[in-house]
């Protein structure tokens, strides 16, 4: 039986339970950022777009400066360190203060720059696959891209009964708090 290199290398598995936990932080928070800015907060559809617009602009930014840094200093792990805090961070705020302008710094600056987890992520996957034959890197890396999109099947269906029977949808922040820490956990 070939068992494959995710579940076998150590580093694989851990980049491999950083990308579904992300995954799950993405589709945790993403699919309800709208609705929140704009039911929530009263932010409406310009505000909301206005902040889509600044969040976009600092996570390409972010994710830009610290692929770079990442590269230049080979420190990928303090760099998702980093990145891990800013999410427990943005999400602990939006646990413990949940009013607009804490919305706005949350989605605006503190989880765009907690989003350059993601490149760190894959990088270090194509680093560690590096050791395995040319032919089980493309199965190594599909795998660590199907991980990714596992929760958006998995999550997406929970929140939507979670939300069916009243749960309100605030709660998605607490939950990606905890996600977040687990996250931090596997790095540090």
């Amino acid at each position: 039986m070939i068992r494959h290199p995710v579940l076998t290398d150590p580093t694989l598995r851990m980049v491999a339970l950083l990308t579904v936990l992300f995954g799950a932080v993405a589709c945790t928070i993403g699919p309800y950022m709208s609705l929140l800015a704009v039911r929530e907060f009263g932010l409406g559809d310009s505000g909301y777009a206005a902040l889509l617009v600044i969040s976009t602009g600092v996570s390409v930014a972010a994710s830009v400066y610290v692929g770079i840094r990442a590269d230049q200093t080979a420190n990928r792990r303090g760099m998702a360190l980093r990145a891990c805090t800013l999410s427990l961070a943005g999400a602990a705020l939006m646990t413990v203060a949940p009013n607009v302008w804490v919305f706005v710094l949350a989605h605006g600056l503190i989880l765009p720059l907690s989003s350059t987890l993601f490149g760190q992520i894959f990088a270090q996957a194509r680093l560690a696959a590096l050791s395995y034959p040319d032919e089980r890197r493309d199965a190594i890396m599909a795998t660590i891209r199907a991980l990714f999109a596992l929760p958006f099947v998995v999550v997406l269906p929970l929140w939507a009964l979670a939300f069916g029977h009243g749960v309100p949808m605030l709660a998605i922040y607490p939950v990606a708090l905890v996600m977040g820490a687990v996250m931090l956990a596997l790095t540090a």
